[in-house]
């Protein structure tokens, strides 16, 4: 389906505004890609090599993963990084971010930044499409 006409059958606003390429306010900071994941399902991430060849399991297996607090692991030496926040008692989610040589924000910063955004993404935004679906 052509992008166009997916953008004509949205209705939540911050859909709407990403359709239009627009990303006000903390939709700024969601990054583009990241996954949901049920806590008991994250061994599908040892299938998943970071840049050192790590697996994302072994740097999510090391975060405590505390509702709403961001953590950053990162391959040694480099600033490649998996990031994660706990958004419900059983959902993750889960990122990649890495020193960004244009600002000069360190991995751990940007994780921390993005963090924030996606757990009010999934609170204030999603959260309200589910609890208008029928039980």
């Amino acid at each position: 389906m052509h992008a166009g006409k997916i953008c004509e059958q949205v209705v939540q606003e911050w859909a709407v505004t990403i359709c239009h390429n627009r990303r006000p306010g903390q939709l700024k900071n969601v990054p583009s890609y990241f996954t949901i994941l049920d806590r008991d399902a994250i061994d599908i991430l040892k299938g998943h090599t970071t840049f050192d060849g790590k697996t994302r399991y072994d740097h999510v297996s090391r975060m405590k993963l505390v509702i709403g607090e961001p953590e950053t692991v990162c391959d040694e030496p480099s600033e490649h990084c998996t990031a994660a926040v706990a958004i419900s008692p059983r959902l993750l989610a889960i990122w990649s971010t890495w020193l960004s040589a244009k600002s000069r924000e360190t991995a751990s910063a940007a994780g921390l930044r993005q963090g924030r955004a996606i757990k009010w993404f999934v609170d204030s935004q999603i959260g309200n499409i589910r609890a208008s679906l029928p039980k």
